[in-house]
């Protein structure tokens, strides 16, 4: 077919065959208008699905996020738990052998919370027993021992009885205006 012949008559004859033949090559190898529509409708089907599909990863991204959250607040709830038990099975287990070994074992409220006091032989200690020492139970004892002393007159010793003392919280023991004992299953 080529090009049309009111085109081709536009050019001299002698280069007319030439012509003739670039434009079949043109034709040949050229994309129709029908396809050129049908391709922009894919695209257009491919954008908008890209844009689901984003849509639904955002989403998928938003549930994971939340299901994580779920299961680290049920792991730490457990944690929480499990601290609590563990601190109550050492305390009771600590205040058995101390009573066995003639020491008074009483809970009371010093410092606006609660503390462990053990008492023999006219020496008193306050006793935190906690599964991971914070820095506010350093802070806490220090505080209940003062109130201790102002109700008493007796000067405690402090103890901190942890399954876990992070370096910060030692770097506050060890600047602590009181002296406090920790025994802790920390490998030094």
């Amino acid at each position: 077919m080529g090009l049309p012949n009111h085109i081709l008559k536009q050019f001299p004859t002698k280069i007319q065959p030439p012509i003739q033949l670039l434009g079949d090559w043109i034709e040949q190898n050229s994309i129709p208008r029908e396809d050129f529509t049908s391709l922009k409708n894919i695209l257009k089907e491919l954008a908008e699905a890209q844009k689901e599909l984003a849509e639904a990863q955002k989403r998928t991204e938003i549930t994971m996020q939340e299901g994580f959250k779920r299961v680290n607040d049920q792991i730490s709830a457990l944690g929480s738990r499990w601290g609590i038990q563990n601190e109550n099975t050492i305390r009771n287990t600590i205040s058995a052998l101390m009573e066995k070994a003639g020491y008074q074992v009483s809970r009371g409220y010093y410092g606006d919370r609660e503390v462990d006091l053990v008492i023999k032989n006219g020496e008193h200690i306050l006793l935190e027993i906690t599964s991971s020492a914070l820095k506010k139970d350093i802070h806490n004892l220090n505080k209940s021992a003062e109130d201790y002393l102002q109700k008493t007159g007796v000067d405690p010793r402090l103890m901190i009885a942890a399954v876990y003392v992070s370096p910060g919280v030692m770097r506050e023991i060890v600047e602590s205006p009181r002296k406090i004992e920790i025994f802790s299953g920390e490998e030094e």
